[in-house]
């Protein structure tokens, strides 16, 4: 006969029984789980709301070391972020590994007054006189799909190129144009790579999107060279007050063209060249 009924007590399962210690342990793992949590998304939050640029009082400098991957200069690091903050900017120095193409997009949020670009770039096409930054995101076909499509970011490569050399993303004037978000305001920029005024389309770009004035060189140039002018320029133009015509005549005339390729610095618009440091800092 088959028995039915209520189990005996023996026969009840007994309920599992934590130790305090346990219960302890897992409390402090989603405590810490949770909090780091929070944190992420309250840096996210902080991140991605703009800075108010009028509510800013003290200046901001950015200097985008992208070269410092395979040219590093700390000397010119240093001597240059003094000259910026002597003259009254708090710096932000960004390392090579972080000049993705995210940063580039955000970097008019930032409410920089005064930018460095120490970066490589890229000319294709001569008939299209076309220039692109360097990033140091390696390409990736799947990636900025929508950007890729509209020519705004492309595949960039040290010249010559030989296979399994790597590759990155670069930016186009038409990515400074439609892809970074917000406007500068009344930003110097000065781009120490190479060719940044070989043609005007980058320059435009900026002048279009806030910037004050856009200084670059003509053509190719040396690290040692373009950080050598430019400690020179900004002394001119941070310290000395000068005209920005001033200071890029005066430290051509002091250190002259690259030696080997015998490229200038220039400045773009052309009419901007009594542009002076308060100019920048008058928003």
């Amino acid at each position: 006969m088959q028995r039915t009924g209520r189990h005996s007590p023996r026969e009840r399962k007994k309920g599992r029984k934590y130790p305090l210690r346990k219960i302890l342990a897992y409390g402090a793992i989603a405590a810490l789980v949770l909090g780091f949590g929070l944190y992420f998304i309250i840096d996210h939050l902080i991140q991605a709301t703009p800075l108010d640029c009028s509510q800013v009082d003290v200046p901001r400098a950015a200097i985008v070391d992208q070269l410092g991957i395979s040219q590093p200069n700390e000397t010119f690091i240093e001597e240059s972020t003094a000259l910026l903050n002597d003259a009254g900017f708090d710096v932000d120095y960004y390392e090579g590994e972080s000049v993705t193409v995210k940063f580039y997009k955000k970097l008019p949020t930032h409410c920089y007054s005064l930018i460095l670009l120490r970066v490589h770039s890229a000319t294709f096409n001569p008939e299209r006189r076309v220039l692109d930054f360097f990033t140091s995101e390696p390409y990736s076909k799947s990636k900025y799909v929508g950007d890729q499509l509209d020519d705004r970011v492309r595949a960039c490569a040290f010249a010559p190129y030989e296979e399994g050399d790597p590759v990155y993303f670069g930016i186009t004037h038409k990515f400074v144009r439609s892809s970074m978000k917000d406007e500068f305001n009344n930003t110097m920029v000065i781009m120490m790579g190479c060719d940044g005024l070989k043609y005007d389309d980058m320059a435009e770009a900026f002048i279009e999107k806030g910037a004050e004035i856009y200084v670059a060189w003509s053509g190719l140039v040396s690290a040692p060279h373009t950080d050598q002018v430019t400690i020179d320029l900004l002394q001119r133009f941070l310290v000395e007050e000068q005209m920005i015509e001033q200071a890029v005549t005066g430290t051509m005339n002091e250190l002259g063209a690259d030696p080997k390729y015998e490229s200038v610095l220039s400045y773009y618009p052309s009419d901007g060249g009594n542009c002076t440091i308060q100019d920048i800092l008058n928003k």
